[in-house]
């Protein structure tokens, strides 16, 4: 792993994150982040890698974006089988979205407020649904089909999924349902549906 040329911008990231995550947006103040990075408060260390509060929750933000390149859509792929590439996604979703429940609600709530945190999230979402858009419209069951057709089977597929991760602690504990299960009969039933064979739940 390289050695970060920017210690303490990555420290004061690393910092806002858990404070933003843990008191929200408003509450967070820039001298609670310098406090949590090492840092003295009100000494000027924060502005030397950040203008304003909000410039830090922008680059929070751009670090978690979900993008095809994190994904590993285009390093990754094709893998020659439906049912593991979106195993690969899955997976890929679940990693990126494991630690970061609470930025990634602070970032969704904030970007109401902030114009370029909306643009920017809005661009990164349209980046990610292009290239599934891309991927599912080569598949059999889409190949004479609409961009509108793929574009919605995308949204139909991945919906459930990123439902499922971002509910799933909320779900009754009884009967017991494990992840492994979950994506088990989600990537079966799509596999099947994309590679236009006979669906069975």
């Amino acid at each position: 792993m390289a050695m970060s040329r920017e210690p303490t911008r990555d420290k004061l990231m690393a910092a806002g994150t858990k404070l933003l995550s843990a008191n929200g947006y408003e509450k967070t103040t820039i001298g609670d982040i310098e406090r949590a990075a090492g840092l003295t408060p009100r000494a000027g260390g924060f502005y030397r890698h950040f203008k304003s509060k909000e410039a830090l929750l922008l680059a929070i933000a751009a670090d978690r974006f979900e993008t095809p390149e994190k994904i590993g859509l285009f390093t990754a792929f094709p893998l020659g089988d439906t049912r593991a590439e979106l195993i690969f996604i899955a997976r890929a979703y679940e990693r990126l979205n494991q630690d970061g429940h609470g930025i990634s609600h602070v970032i969704r709530v904030e970007a109401a407020r902030i114009p370029e945190l909306q643009r920017k999230l809005a661009d990164a979402n349209a980046a990610v649904g292009d290239a599934f858009t891309d991927w599912i419209a080569e598949k059999p069951a889409l190949k004479n089909k609409s961009r509108k057709d793929a574009t919605e089977v995308m949204l139909i597929i991945f919906g459930g999924w990123l439902f499922y991760l971002s509910r799933r602690e909320e779900l009754p504990s009884k009967p017991a349902i494990s992840s492994q299960s979950i994506l088990t009969r989600w990537a079966d039933h799509w596999a099947s549906a994309l590679d236009g064979k006979k669906i069975g739940l």
